[in-house]
């Protein structure tokens, strides 16, 4: 500085220099940390969406396995089901099997009121419990004029035979027209 308190050019110059760096420094400063709140807001709304994205995919894959343990246990409850109402069919062919002589002569009389017609021939299931001569003691039997063979190599039951065509009345054949028509009323009793 000069004598008089005055600064000299030089002196002027550096000082000017000086503020005019600690200006550019603080304007750098203040643009960088505005850079800086800028960029951090930037992360932190990547983070936001990636958070938001993940809890997305998230939920869409807990949706979908949901759905597919859902799915996964209707057919198991539907297998059960069905095999249920399986066994009801097969101890109903287990007992037609097992009937003895009285209710198995009852029951060709019911089947023979129902679908034979006069002159037809009977044919009975060499498993029958009952023998040609008592099936031709029927009364139905007589009424009809049906021909009794005991020859069919069926399950049980019997076939009714005329010119024209059979009629299968073998217990494999009923339990199977009983399967086609009253399968959905046994799986209401059985399932409510």
């Amino acid at each position: 500085m000069a004598q008089d308190g005055k600064m000299t050019v030089p002196e002027r110059i550096l000082s000017d220099a000086k503020l005019e760096a600690e200006r550019a420094v603080s304007a750098a400063q203040t643009s960088a940390e505005a850079k800086l709140a800028e960029a951090k807001k930037e992360a932190d709304e990547l983070i936001r969406l990636s958070s938001e994205r993940a809890r997305k995919e998230a939920e869409e894959i807990v949706s979908r396995r949901t759905t597919l343990a859902q799915v996964e246990s209707r057919k198991i409850a539907l297998s059960r089901k069905k095999a249920a109402i399986e066994s009801v069919y097969v101890r109903t062919g287990e007992k037609l099997a097992a009937l003895k002589e009285k209710d198995y002569l009852s029951l060709i009389e019911k089947l023979l009121l129902k679908y034979a017609e006069k002159g037809e021939t009977v044919d009975v299931s060499l498993k029958a419990p009952v023998s040609a001569e008592q099936v031709r003691s029927l009364k139905v039997v007589k009424e009809k004029a049906l021909k009794v063979e005991k020859t069919a190599e069926i399950s049980g039951g019997l076939i009714i035979r005329n010119d024209k065509f059979d009629k299968d009345l073998s217990f494999d054949s009923l339990l199977s027209s009983l399967k086609d028509g009253d399968e959905n009323e046994i799986a209401k009793k059985l399932f409510g």
